[in-house]
């Protein structure tokens, strides 16, 4: 017996972890990936792609071991989404920082909700579009923010944290582009000696 009045062709978008194309507005998704992998490493955390049984998880974060494990069937912008949030909770919410926040900032919703938000603060600025997911993805984990003590603080970290993801990944995407117009340069000249 069907318990809904929605249509069959709609069903794969009613699941919240169904597997998501996000748009891509920049040059390459794999300079950022590696720009995040590089990110991840400079902070001692291991990045690991491994089938996850049992759930539908993109990947979660493992405080114990500063370990980030993402899902093998994450496509391209999936993976990037996910580290992003997952290194979201890696910056946020490590073992070293939790227990210095108040109860209020300990909750499951504040988390969710700093995670999520960095996605989309980081993401936008680098031209992957998770809107339309953040925009259902925080309401369910907040209650529409109802669940969310200290708002202010709880953006306050999420915007320090945002704005170092993307300082270090700007860092790391120019350093690339110099690389790539030197190679571009060197090809040039030794075209140019051969002639």
């Amino acid at each position: 017996m069907i318990q809904t009045n929605a249509k069959s062709e709609d069903y794969p978008t009613l699941f919240s972890n169904r597997k998501k194309e996000f748009q891509y507005a920049g040059e390459d998704l794999n300079t950022l990936k590696v720009g995040l992998l590089k990110y991840a490493a400079e902070q001692n955390i291991s990045v690991k792609t491994e089938k996850i049984q049992n759930s539908a998880a993109k990947g979660y974060f493992r405080p114990a071991t500063r370990s980030i494990i993402l899902s093998d069937r994450n496509n391209e912008s999936e993976t990037i989404y996910t580290l992003i949030h997952e290194l979201a909770y890696a910056v946020l919410h490590n073992q070293e920082k939790m227990p210095q926040k108040e109860a209020a900032l300990q909750r499951a919703s504040v988390i969710e909700y700093q995670a999520e938000m960095t996605v989309y603060i980081v993401a936008h600025h680098f031209g992957l579009d998770t809107e339309e997911h953040s925009l259902q993805y925080t309401p369910q984990w907040t209650k529409n923010l109802k669940e969310i003590e200290g708002l202010t603080k709880v953006l306050d970290e999420t915007k320090t944290a945002s704005h170092a993801l993307i300082g270090v990944l700007k860092f790391f995407l120019e350093k690339e582009l110099v690389k790539i117009v030197q190679n571009i340069n060197r090809t040039l000249w030794n075209l140019k000696m051969t002639f």
